[in-house]
This record gives C-alpha cells, structure tokens and sequence, in this order.
C-alpha cells in the first residue's frame, strides 16, 4: 500500500494511477507545477521539496472537495487529476470548477530550512494545466497552454525564476 502513495505529497502515486482501473466517461486534468527547476537550482531541493508538498496539499484538498476526483503525482512536477462522472451533464462544469480553483495556489505558502538552518517561506506557486477525455488528449493541450502561457508572459521559460513566486528569509 506504501507504494501506491506518494511520500512526499500524500496524494497517489503514479503507481496507484497505472494500476486504477479505468472507468467510462472519465476526464483528465494534467497540472504541471511551474517553477521547480528554479526552485531546486536556486534555493535547493528542500525549497523545491517544499514547494512540491504544499502544491500537492492544495490539490488533494480539491479532490477531496470533488468527491468524485482522485489526484496522482506521475513525475517530479506533474501531477493527474482522474475526474469520473458520477452526473454526466455536470461533468464538465466540476472540470471547469476544478481549473479554477488551481487559481488559488498564489494563495498557498509553505516554509523549510536551509542546509545552514535558516528559516526560508516560499509561496506564489502556480501550475499550468491541460484537459482531455484521454491523457494523450490532456498532455497535448498542457503543451499548448504551456506555450500560450510562455508568450503571455503568464510562465517563465524552464529553469527561469517563474512569475509571481515569492521566497522570503525568515526571521533568525
């Protein structure tokens, strides 16, 4: 059972994902955390470790409130929400419900400690995401969103600082 959870973030493992069993009419939601690579080259891997935490904390919490939502990290910065219908004509609005509530990840903060002991706050984290009744069909319109944000400005090319992230010193 450990192995079907992440340890990390507390939310499914790409394990759990690979293993659910697929039900009709389902619809994906790929997120992708905007960030990561800077996070981890610029304040270390507990910075990106805790940025990872507290994004997966935030949309487990959105599942949760779906009731009919499960959510998996696949990959180091990627996570998959699984929607099923449980009332097909509200299926897309629970989507569309979904998708803006990933808005309020700005709002999110989380804290950890440098290898020299000091505290450090990071929030304003933001992910970019994709939709689709397939994940091929999800992971084609997260490429194209990734891009539409890249040229609005809206996300930083990789390994940039991404907008909007804000990284504080705590108090010694």
């Amino acid at each position: 059972a450990e192995l079907l959870i992440d340890p990390l973030t507390g939310v499914g493992s790409r394990r759990a994902f690979e293993e659910r069993e697929a039900q009709e009419g389902e619809v994906f939601v790929l997120c992708d955390v905007d960030g990561l690579k800077w996070t981890n080259d610029h304040l270390g891997h507990a910075a990106g470790d805790a940025l990872l935490w507290v994004v997966g904390g935030v949309l487990g919490r959105f599942a949760e409130k779906d009731g009919a939502a499960t959510i998996f990290r696949l990959a180091g910065d990627e996570f998959a929400f699984v929607l099923v219908p449980h009332d097909e004509g509200v299926l897309w609005d629970r989507v569309g419900t979904l998708i803006g509530r990933l808005g309020r990840l700005r709002h999110a903060s989380t804290t950890w400690r440098d290898a020299a002991g000091a505290e450090w706050g990071l929030s304003g984290a933001a992910v970019t995401w994709g939709e689709g009744v397939t994940l091929a069909e999800a992971d084609a319109d997260l490429l194209a969103e990734k891009v539409r944000r890249l040229e609005t400005e809206e996300r930083a090319p990789r390994g940039e600082r991404p907008p909007g992230l804000r990284v504080e010193r705590g108090e010694a």
